[in-house]
């Protein structure tokens, strides 16, 4: 994906950047901006006249950047010429300047900045100008939250169908190798895990297509010893679709003679109990758990972990001061809880630990993906599969988590580039716009329990998992030459890689890891 070049003047793409040049940009705190590490790639003379330093005058030059670069006075031809390159690093350029301004509140040179993005961007233009359109229209987004009324009028119609939703997962099935790498994995790591075994359930944690179970039956059709009899729990909050996928399962089970019995949860992830799940004694359990737990990490108290510690303390105050009577005085309740809260502020003090660390350590806190993984764990899985997207955007640093999703979307924008061919622009517009565009939206312009978009790395991932009781387990070599299988059956198959390490296995575009799976039992 052309978005920037290096120093010698070679071009490469914004996929190709490292994370650490990302990066490097947030801790030059002399800086007004992120972007020294950005203006100081060299970028080949236009054809028109117009130098390099001019370039960077525009993305650098502060509050003088509107003269004479203003869009009023931008001619278009002058765009329009813009190489590939110049125009990406320039868009890059551009946009951290804009978080940088959106950051610190000033609305007018936000507005300013838009203006001239909104000249370069496009969704219909290269990959750098497509992920552009969309980290635009959420930092326009972040700005008019300040005003709910002006922000609800400017989205109301921004939201997709529910069928369009489903059609771009669809598209996101048949055209990209992500989803087919993992349900891969799933289906071979639970064909392995339940050989012998006569009754299997397997816990679908958000399905919305039968496809993957269809294949799985398939497997299991021919397996050695005859199918087992399979029950299927899918959880969708849409009754509508599990008609859909159950009656596709049914239908498919029936042709194929396999003992089957479909259960239909309707119910969102985070409101499920193991009550709901059904486990019958002697059943062998797998969980399938494909990109849901990502929505489930905002930690229980929205105003940090704080509150775990002395916030808590607190609350039992306030709600003890109804129960005060004749033989308990107030000073009485505030002398024995003011114990805990003096413990905590002196914890680890003489270690000269953090306050803060030490609150977090006596009162650790959780989030839905947490509880819900030890629910699971509850029902002895003999196998659950793990894939998440493989970036770190669950932090609270705004401009940190800014740049993250800037390296990771590009990067997602780029292979989608390299995969779909040009007869299916409009099918790959329709998933930018309604998958990745929203996911975009969320990490930008949201804060607090309004933004569910929350990735981790999969380091992070073990510890939550690991955590919650389960124990890792390897993929085998056949489920490796299976994943291997999938991403070179595409035409831009040199530039998917699949990286193992420490028992996971990581699909990569170029050298930017993009998704992580990883097995566990109980």
């Amino acid at each position: 994906m052309p978005g920037m070049v290096h120093a010698d003047g070679s071009p490469a793409s914004l996929s190709s950047l490292s994370h650490s040049s990302l990066s490097s940009t947030l801790s030059q705190s002399s800086l007004s901006s992120p972007l020294q590490s950005f203006s100081s790639l060299t970028l080949s003379p236009l054809s028109n006249g117009i130098s390099p330093q001019h370039l960077q005058m525009m993305a650098m030059g502060g509050t003088h950047l509107a003269s004479p670069f203003s869009p009023s006075n931008f001619p278009l031809s002058w765009v329009q010429e813009l190489k590939s390159e110049e125009r990406g690093l320039l868009i890059i350029q551009l946009l951290l300047k804009c978080a940088s301004s959106v950051a610190a509140n000033q609305i007018d040179y936000t507005n300013h900045l838009l203006e001239q993005l909104s000249l370069l961007a496009s969704l219909t233009g290269d990959p750098m100008q497509r992920v552009a359109t969309h980290f635009m229209e959420g930092l326009a987004a972040r700005t008019t939250k300040a005003w709910p009324g002006l922000y609800k009028a400017l989205n109301c119609t921004h939201l997709a169908s529910p069928s369009e939703i489903l059609t771009c997962r669809q598209i996101f099935f048949n055209l990209c190798p992500y989803l087919k790498f993992a349900f891969t994995l799933v289906n071979h790591s639970i064909l392995e895990a339940m050989e012998g075994e006569k009754v299997v359930h397997i816990i679908d944690l958000g399905a919305s297509e039968a496809v993957q179970w269809v294949a799985l039956l398939q497997m299991l059709r021919t397996r050695i010893g005859g199918p087992p009899h399979l029950r299927i729990t899918i959880i969708n909050h849409r009754k509508d679709v599990l008609d859909q996928v159950g009656q596709k399962l049914c239908e498919e089970a029936e042709n194929l003679d396999i003992p089957f019995q479909f259960h239909p949860l309707v119910a969102r992830l985070e409101d499920v109990d193991i009550e709901m799940l059904r486990v019958k004694t002697g059943e062998a359990v797998a969980v399938s758990a494909v990109l849901q737990l990502h929505r489930l990490l905002m930690e229980e108290h929205p105003d940090g972990n704080l509150r775990s510690g002395v916030n808590c303390v607190l609350q039992r105050y306030a709600g003890m001061m109804g129960d005060v009577d004749g033989d308990r005085t107030l000073r009485e309740l505030f002398e024995k809880e003011g114990k805990e809260l003096n413990s905590l502020l002196r914890c680890k003090a003489s270690a000269g630990t953090d306050v803060k660390d030490a609150m977090m350590e006596e009162h650790p806190s959780t989030s839905k993906a947490d509880r819900l993984l030890s629910m699971l764990r509850g029902v002895l899985p003999k196998v659950m599969v793990l894939m998440e997207g493989e970036a770190n955007i669950n932090g609270g640093d705004f401009m940190e988590r800014f740049v993250e999703a800037l390296h990771y979307y590009g990067a997602v924008f780029d292979s989608l580039e390299s995969s779909l061919p040009s007869k299916l622009a409009g099918e790959r517009l329709m998933m930018e716009r309604h998958m990745f565009g929203r996911a975009i939206h969320n990490i930008v312009a949201c804060e607090g329990m309004e933004r569910v978009e929350r990735q981790e790395r999969i380091p992070s991932w073990m510890k939550r998992v690991q955590a919650a009781g389960f124990l890792q387990s390897a993929f085998s070599y056949a489920s490796l030459i299976h994943a291997k299988r999938i991403l070179s059956s595409y035409t831009s198959s040199e530039g998917y890689k699949l990286v193992e390490d420490h028992g996971c296995l990581t699909v990569c575009w170029q050298e930017t890891p993009l998704f992580s799976a990883s097995a566990w039992h109980a």
